[in-house]
Order: structure tokens, then C-alpha cells, then sequence
């Protein structure tokens, strides 16, 4: 072999010292750790988004029921045969009974079947 180009021995390898093997995984077990901690605190996070989202659902939905509630007992109290008479009294129109000889009755069959059956 010629002068020019050096053998190539396993011993000229630099090898990395105990200590500093000790630091690497000493740091990475640390990354590790962080890694973990900031994943789960992200998971906490959503976890508490997702719930103030839904007490935010059940207050809309607590509300909505209230307000159907009240709008139901509203509905009944005008739908009150007095309360009727007394807003069309207001408006100045005045109900008359009609007359006996203008009351039609008319008989109502039931069903599609019900119009061939008279």
C-alpha cells in the first residue's frame, strides 16, 4: 500500500464518554416527559372547552324550554273565549247570533271511503 492513503482502523473512532451518555438520556428522557405534559395539558384544554360548551348548550336549551313554556301559557290565555270577546270589543267589532234560518248543517262522511256511503 502507498503512503498516500492512511488504513482505516476501528480503533481511530472517537467514542463518546460515560458522562455524556448519562446527560443524552438524562435529556432525552426530560424531552420525553415534556412531550407528555404538553400533550396532556392540551388534552385538558379540549376537555374543558368541550365542556363549557355544552353547560353553554344546556343554559340555551333551559332557556328555550322556559321560553316555549311561556309562550304556551300565553297561547292558552288568549286562545280564552273571554279574552277573545274582550280584544274584538276593543277593536269595536261587535259578534251577532245569526238567525236560525242562516244555520246550515252540513254532515261530513269520514274517510275517502265515506264519499261513496251517503
Amino acid at each position: 500500500m502507498s503512503r498516500k492513503y492512511k488504513s482505516r482502523n476501528n480503533n481511530n473512532i472517537p467514542s463518546i464518554p460515560f458522562n455524556y451518555k448519562i446527560v443524552i438520556v438524562f435529556g432525552a428522557l426530560v424531552l420525553i416527559g415534556l412531550a407528555y405534559y404538553l400533550i396532556d395539558a392540551q388534552r385538558q384544554i379540549m376537555i374543558r372547552d368541550t365542556g363549557y360548551k355544552m353547560n353553554t348548550m344546556r343554559q340555551e336549551i333551559r332557556r328555550a324550554k322556559d321560553m316555549n313554556s311561556n309562550l304556551r301559557a300565553r297561547l292558552a290565555k288568549l286562545n280564552k273565549l273571554e279574552t277573545i270577546i274582550i280584544k274584538l270589543n276593543e277593536y269595536g267589532i261587535k259578534l251577532k247570533v245569526p238567525p236560525i234560518e242562516k244555520v246550515y248543517r252540513l254532515k261530513l262522511y269520514e274517510g275517502v271511503e265515506g264519499l261513496g256511503k251517503r
